[in-house]
């Protein structure tokens, strides 16, 4: 008996093995990761700008709650500070933040502010860290008070008047001029040359320092006159010629004093305008 065994061939069907996901632990594709990092990325990068400008604009670490000004000689410190520089720390900056942070607060806005009310010589503006605005001022120095409509101002030596001078804290021994026009005058302008800016200094000087003489005022008749009258406090004038020269002059009213004049109390000018002569007239 014979077996004949065939052989036959099995067919295994191959079947896709499931894929189980964990929603709890999901497992992304490398285009999705890389979008999502992005957005996580992104996400911190807004967070971190947030942050900073809140901390450099907003927060108090950079806030200026100190002003120090350095040099004033006649501008009021209270003015300065409170109607300029205070001012300033309550406006806005590009319309949203206000200039009372240290990287806010614009120098160049101050400066133009300051100059444009006050002759200088020099200002600086700084700022040092965390809360301080530095503020330092060298003005330029007055040679003369004029008054002029109950007002009263400085003058340089170039004749332009630098600032409105505060009637109860005049800068002592400078020469007080009066101008009997009474014309409305600027911060700014040019009102006197700077020959009789120079003329009226050294005739003050020279008269306290030669003479016995006290001069309350100086008067202008007009203010682009040369003559300068000296009021004397016993109510008597002194006729000078800024065109002459000044030494030549007070020589004469030294000499007219000495020898021709001797009560002073009586005498109602002297004019010195004519070269080399004095002329003098009693009441």
């Amino acid at each position: 008996m014979r077996w004949d065994f065939k052989r036959k061939k099995l067919r295994i069907q191959k079947t896709a093995i499931p894929v189980y996901r964990n929603p709890m632990f999901p497992r992304y594709t490398w285009k999705e990761k890389i979008l999502k990092r992005g957005n996580f990325f992104c996400l911190l990068i807004i967070l971190i700008l947030a942050g900073l400008i809140y901390l450099f604009f907003y927060s108090p670490v950079f806030k200026i709650t100190k002003i120090e000004i350095t040099g004033l000689q006649n501008i009021p410190q209270d003015v300065l500070e409170n109607k300029l520089i205070k001012w300033q720390l309550s406006q806005r900056r590009f319309l949203i933040f206000k200039q009372d942070n240290l990287f806010l607060f614009s120098k160049s806005w101050l400066k133009k502010n300051i100059e444009n009310k006050y002759a200088l010589d020099e200002l600086k503006v700084s700022k040092k860290l965390f809360h301080t605005l530095k503020v330092n001022v060298k003005e330029k120095l007055p040679k003369l008070i004029w008054i002029t409509g109950g007002q009263y101002y400085y003058v340089e030596a170039n004749g332009i008047v630098s600032a409105i001078a505060d009637k109860d804290k005049l800068i002592s021994n400078l020469p007080s001029v009066s101008d009997t026009e009474n014309n409305n005058v600027t911060v700014g302008e040019t009102i006197l040359s700077d020959k009789i800016v120079n003329f009226i200094d050294k005739l003050n000087d020279k008269i306290k320092q030669e003479t016995k003489i006290t001069v309350t005022n100086y008067v202008f008749p007009e203010r682009k006159s040369t003559q300068v009258n000296a009021i004397s406090n016993e109510g008597w004038v002194i006729y000078f010629e800024a065109n002459h020269d000044l030494d030549s002059q007070i020589s004469n009213l030294k000499e007219a004093l000495d020898k021709k004049i001797k009560n002073t109390k009586t005498l109602e000018y002297i004019d010195l305008r004519v070269e080399n002569h004095v002329y003098y007239k009693n009441k």
